[in-house]
């Protein structure tokens, strides 16, 4: 197996996280790779394990996520497989961000609130 970890990353419980990363792959064996953040406190992950399968090329990946619990230490990331061969990965972020499933962007054409200055007709009005 092989893994790469970064230890110490704070996870707040509900909290939402996009984690992205560049990657590509030289004859790997493996299916696919997985990644996660585990709690090393208690041997449980903060998400669901995410799987990816990496080309020779390099492809972005992104994972929005909903934590399951919550703490400031004793957290890994992991990204991991079984097998031969190398995997690159390039520009690894986790960075929290706001409840996916909530805003005007699932109903209408704005990502934010309108103002006045948004109506495209604001200069044809007789």
């Amino acid at each position: 197996e092989v893994m790469l970890a970064q230890h110490g990353l704070p996870i707040e419980k509900g909290g939402w996280y996009r984690i992205s990363f560049r990657a590509r792959a030289d004859d790997l064996t493996a299916d696919s790779v997985a990644m996660t953040i585990m709690n090393t406190a208690n041997w449980r992950p903060f998400f669901e394990y995410q799987w990816f399968r990496p080309e020779p090329h390099w492809k972005e990946f992104a994972f929005k996520l909903q934590a399951n619990d919550g703490a400031e230490e004793s957290t890994r990331l992991q990204i991991w497989y079984k097998g031969t061969g190398a995997l690159y990965l390039a520009d690894v972020r986790v960075e929290p961000m706001a409840d996916p499933t909530v805003g005007r962007w699932l109903e209408g054409f704005y990502l934010d609130t309108p103002v006045e200055w948004d109506d495209p007709y604001r200069f044809f009005r007789w």
